[in-house]
């Protein structure tokens, strides 16, 4: 679907309609903003224009009346009568694509064509939005499972690393020193084994 075919008007021209894809697709000799469609979704998703649209109390004919006059601004002049509504139509055209695009990739689980014209540019901007499928925007992410994962440490401060060898270091496995202390640090409280006080005691006995 090209996303130079206007949302269906009984009221539109056909003529009306090619003349308005010609305009889009017109190149502006900038490196950056190759065509006007470029320009004017630079001017779409610029800060003005995007507060203007999220104000519910600000009419969409004063929003693309607006994007129609800095699109004259720049030289690019929408062409025909009611230029703020070829705008919205565009715009919608722009938005509908998208997430065709997005839809179609959620069903297959990858990318079952190239990405539509446009889509590096809309994408940053698109994916943010919740009605634009955010699921999409995590597949694209890079693969967290490749990222070496840091084990739960309770007891270690929040914003603190547990030292080099300590039992909360996830390099050593230790277990509890308070329960089982070591050997040579038991105390002469600790009972002997019988058995071998009994060995002792016979080697150490005098002999007549």
């Amino acid at each position: 679907e090209n996303v130079d075919d206007p949302i269906p008007i009984s009221s539109t021209p056909a003529s009306a309609t090619a003349t308005s894809g010609d305009f889009w697709n017109t190149s502006t000799g900038i490196e950056h903003e190759p065509d006007v469609t470029t320009v004017f979704i630079g001017i779409v998703w610029s800060e003005p224009i995007q507060k203007l649209l999220k104000d519910k109390k600000t009419s969409n004919y004063k929003v693309w009346t607006k994007v129609a006059n800095l699109m004259e601004g720049r030289g690019y002049a929408i062409p025909g009568d009611k230029a703020w509504s070829k705008g919205y139509q565009k715009y919608r055209n722009l938005l509908r694509t998208y997430k065709k695009y997005i839809d179609e990739t959620k069903k297959t689980g990858s990318s079952p064509t190239d990405p539509p014209r446009y889509f590096d540019l809309l994408h940053p901007h698109l994916s943010k939005r919740p009605d634009f499928n955010p699921s999409f925007t995590l597949s694209s992410l890079p693969n967290l499972s490749s990222l070496p994962s840091t084990p739960h440490t309770p007891n270690t401060p929040q914003g603190l690393s547990p030292l080099p060898g300590s039992s909360q270091d996830p390099r050593f496995h230790f277990s509890d020193v308070s329960t089982t202390p070591p050997p040579n640090l038991q105390t002469s409280s600790t009972p002997i084994n019988p058995s071998r006080h009994s060995f002792v005691k016979k080697i150490l006995k005098p002999v007549f």
